[in-house]
């Protein structure tokens, strides 16, 4: 390879690696304690329109979009990516909401991103909460602790702290 092949090369993976670099990834295990006490149910369907269709039709609760690259058949990589919840809408009929978000020219741009880069690694795990005036708590406290990269958002606070999203806004500046 000579030294202009490879110049090219590593332009191009540079560019590919910043197209796809999540900005704001944050683990904070000190907030990882402070996940609700409610023991949710959890379920995993693919991101697609025949995924979908397998959400509850006559229930609400909660949902988070994860990118899974099932690389060597490792199951247990995952990235959460978005975390959201509906009290109003079931959750098939939410969740289908997102899926024509990549072909809208102004969407919610996060979102669009998300779906667009991983359209085939995109998964949805679905929690039904049939206490609708807790759902609103418990994302609150889901999003607290393990803030999500794509979600922009965030009206949960920690204690004395402050708001999350100011203390993001700091930490992210």
């Amino acid at each position: 390879m000579s030294p202009k092949d490879w110049e090219l090369e590593r332009n191009d993976a540079v560019a590919l690696l910043k197209h796809y670099h999540v900005k704001k990834f944050i683990l904070c295990p000190t907030y990882w304690t402070d996940l609700p006490t409610a023991t949710l149910n959890w379920k995993r369907v693919r991101f697609n329109a025949k995924g979908l269709k397998k959400l509850p039709d006559d229930k609400t609760g909660l949902y988070s979009f994860f990118a899974e690259p099932d690389v060597g058949g490792h199951k247990a990589i995952r990235y959460l990516l978005y975390l959201g919840q509906t009290t109003k809408q079931t959750l098939r009929k939410r969740c289908s909401q997102y899926l024509p978000e990549s072909k809208r020219e102004h969407g919610r741009v996060p979102i669009h991103s998300m779906i667009r880069k991983w359209p085939n690694h995109l998964w949805l795990h679905y929690a039904v909460v049939n206490d609708a005036t807790t759902i609103k708590a418990i994302e609150e406290s889901l999003l607290r602790s393990l803030i999500p990269p794509f979600n922009q958002e965030f009206t949960a606070s920690i204690g004395k702290a402050g708001s999350l999203k100011e203390i993001l806004k700091a930490v992210f500046e």
